[in-house]
């Protein structure tokens, strides 16, 4: 009990016991996987023939799909997304080549809207799919993270550009998973 009880306050002053590790995704996996999405979008067929007086190219956020052994709710998802789409590296990518993400909230508009062309129409949607590949034994575990993404041409229904993603926390002795 006071080993569990140091793990959970740091067990920095516990004697004999070790921080609890996890090996779940953390907000640095997300901004290195965001800066990997953004550097391969940049050679998206979609992208790279774009010019910096076209028009805003809209692209949707579509859903991640979590196909992971990590319990993810529908706004931890939205905010993976968001956090990729907002990233650094991807806002840069949109400002260069008038890219245009937008969210559920800018897809819903009311009917007034529509009809005086205020209606924003997107062109591509961005999908994610994440899943895990765990490895569990006596000592330890390890999760490889397999994300995947794509753009879906809406109008085409198509998929233009896809590009896998992955990366890998281990955890020793104790786990909070």
């Amino acid at each position: 009990m006071v080993c569990l009880l140091g793990q959970v306050v740091a067990a920095a002053a516990v004697p004999g016991c070790r921080a609890a590790e996890t090996t779940r995704a953390t907000v640095d996996d997300l901004e290195v996987m965001a800066t990997a999405v953004a550097a391969s979008l940049r050679q998206a067929e979609p992208i790279t023939r774009r010019g910096p007086g076209d028009a805003d190219l809209v692209i949707s956020i579509g859903e991640l799909v979590n196909l992971s052994s990590d319990i993810v709710t529908r706004s931890e998802k939205r905010a993976i997304m968001n956090r990729i789409v907002n990233s650094q590296a991807l806002s840069a990518l949109a400002r260069e080549r008038n890219l245009r993400f937008i969210g559920e909230a800018e897809l819903a508009v009311t009917d007034d809207a529509v009809r005086g062309g205020g209606r924003l129409v997107p062109d591509l949607q961005l999908r994610g799919e994440l899943r895990t590949l765990t490895r569990a034994a006596a000592d330890g575990r390890s999760d490889t993270y397999l994300a995947t993404f794509d753009l879906l041409s809406l109008p085409r229904g198509e998929i233009v550009w896809t590009d896998r993603f992955e990366y890998k926390r281990t955890a020793r002795g104790a786990l909070w998973d």
